[in-house]
């Protein structure tokens, strides 16, 4: 049962769960894509939208790898 609940945590981090609008690898992986397309796009210096969206999901990155590393040390 430990090693069920072990598993649906960790599938939730890798995807999100369904109807949560909480933080993700995919979700952060598709982000961190769109956003960078846009920078890419651009010969201008980044928008300060973009560079607080950046900031954004950076936070969000660092949050969701310490909970993974919390759940991969209470194996």
């Amino acid at each position: 049962e430990r090693l069920n609940a072990l598993d649906k945590q960790a599938a939730a981090m890798e995807n999100g769960a369904r109807g949560s609008d909480e933080p993700s690898f995919a979700r952060l992986s598709n982000s961190f894509a769109g956003v960078f397309g846009i920078l890419q796009e651009s010969d201008r210096p980044p928008t300060t939208q973009a560079i607080n969206a950046v900031a954004t999901l950076k936070k969000q990155m660092d949050a969701l790898v310490k909970k993974w590393a919390s759940l991969k040390s209470s194996r």
